[in-house]
Formats: C-alpha cells, sequence, structure tokens
C-alpha cells in the first residue's frame, strides 16, 4: 500500500544547470524536452510518495507509452530520456521497474529537519505523546522536553513514517543516547 500523503515538496539545488550530466544533456538534439522530462519524473515520484520506486497503485511497473501519456510528451522523447537517465545512473530500471537510486536527495522527506512541518508529522508526533501519556518510554521521566522517536527509521522504512506503531515518547537525554548508540553500531 502506497502512503496516503503526497510529498508537496521537491528539492532542487540552485546550481542544477552546472550539473556535469545536465549539461551533456543540454547538448543533445531535445535537451529541452529530456530535462522536462526529468523535473516530471521527481514530481510524480514525489505524489506517489513510493521511494523514488514508480508503481501505478502500488503494484503495476509504469511504461514508457505510461510515462508519454502522463507527461504529454512523445513516445520517442520519452524513451529517449529514459536511456539517457538510465545511462547517467539517473534512474535505475529493474525488472521493468523504473526508479530513482538516490531519491533521498530529491526528497523533502528523507530529511528530518524538514519533515517535522509536515502536518501529517505533527499530528504523528502529538498522538505519539498523547498513547504514552507524556512520559518517556525509556526511563519513565513525565514532562519536559520530549521527542517523538521512530522506532524503525522513515527514511529505510517509508510505509511505517506515521504508524503509531513505530513510534514512541522519550526525554531529550534518553533520545540523546539512544541517537548516539545508533551512530556508534
Amino acid at each position: 500500500m502506497i502512503p496516503t500523503a503526497d510529498v508537496r515538496w521537491i528539492k532542487i539545488v540552485t546550481d542544477i544547470f552546472d550539473d556535469e550530466k545536465i549539461l551533456l544533456i543540454e547538448s543533445m538534439p531535445e535537451a529541452d524536452a529530456i530535462i522536462v522530462i526529468w523535473f516530471k519524473l521527481l514530481c510524480l515520484a514525489g505524489k506517489q510518495n513510493n521511494s523514488g520506486v514508480f508503481l501505478l497503485n502500488g503494484r503495476i511497473a509504469y511504461t514508457d507509452e505510461m510515462f508519454a501519456t502522463i507527461f504529454r510528451m512523445p513516445l520517442n522523447t520519452v524513451r529517449l530520456a529514459l536511456q539517457t537517465f538510465e545511462q547517467f545512473g539517473m534512474i535505475e530500471i529493474v525488472n521493468g521497474v523504473v526508479s530513482i537510486p538516490n531519491w533521498g536527495r530529491h526528497s523533502i522527506l528523507d530529511n528530518k529537519q524538514e519533515l517535522r512541518f509536515t502536518p501529517e508529522y505533527r499530528k504523528w508526533r502529538k498522538d505519539v505523546f498523547k498513547r504514552d501519556d507524556y512520559s518517556c518510554r525509556r526511563c519513565g521521566k513525565r514532562g519536559g522536553k520530549l521527542n517523538a522517536h521512530h522506532i524503525k527509521p522513515f527514511a529505510q522504512y517509508p510505509k511505517l513514517r506515521f504508524e503509531l506503531s513505530n513510534g514512541i515518547t522519550l526525554c531529550e537525554p534518553c533520545h540523546r543516547q539512544i541517537h548516539n548508540r545508533e551512530r556508534v553500531s
């Protein structure tokens, strides 16, 4: 099942047009269309919210024809773009499934600082605190500065991102201990 919350923002660096892959694409015929397809792929990946993997309804791999229809672009241009992106390592195609291998670089939700600003995260955090009676689940301390901690990291388990069962309330010292231990491991 695909998470219901769309990614509303994607990250684009301001020097994207200085990137050597984009510079090489700009020298190609159909350069403008190929670059537009890249941005449309990024936006579609955000809408799907499936870690950069393109599956319709979470089951059906997108075909070249499907991308051409959705992007309102000629089929041959879409095929050229996908071949170029695969050659440059911008996408991977495994068993007919297209994915963006470094989706975290483009997804705002793979950065916890930015995730905190989404309404879904704030609701999840509030629900975790309420369920745990505003007490640290590790030491029992009540009140003070509390953190909603993801048991399984949301970047690795995007489908569990806002599941109540994937969160616990921790006080600041316990949260810091857990993060220090996770970095050492």
